[in-house]
């Protein structure tokens, strides 16, 4: 193999490297996840939705959603989004406020603004499943 193929090898390998390889994969991805919740469990407005939870459980599988949404495998097991949040009650005003923390968190942990975007990019629309007031 000469430097040119090796090189240009290396460059699509990065090119096409996931955000979930780019991070570290699960350890990085577990790290986001609890950071996160620590700030929600904090956040007055928004812990009411969590106090109750298995926080073990709910941290086992958002780490599997987000690593999956991240182009890492497919782990996640849990409900749809809309049966997850079914009678919740949750507006936009919340909504909104978990994605804020979740942005906060990625930004903390040294993510590229670019990604930080990609990855709220991949939340955003999910409000229409979780928000239902």
């Amino acid at each position: 193999m000469t430097l040119i193929t090796l090189n240009i090898s290396i460059y699509f390998k990065i090119m096409t490297q996931t955000l979930f390889e780019k991070y570290g994969g699960k350890k990085t991805v577990g790290q986001i996840v609890i950071n996160f919740y620590q700030k929600l469990m904090a956040d007055e407005n928004l812990k009411k939705f969590f106090t109750n939870s298995d926080m073990k459980v709910l941290i086992s599988h958002q780490t599997n959603f987000i690593s999956q949404a991240l182009g890492g495998p497919k782990e996640y097991t849990g409900l749809d989004m809309k049966t997850a949040h079914q009678g919740m009650k949750i507006s936009q005003e919340d909504f909104n406020g978990v994605a804020g923390h979740l942005k906060q968190t990625l930004e903390e942990l040294n993510v590229e603004s670019q990604d930080v975007d990609t990855i709220i990019g991949v939340v955003a629309p999910l409000s229409e499943h979780i928000v239902s007031k």
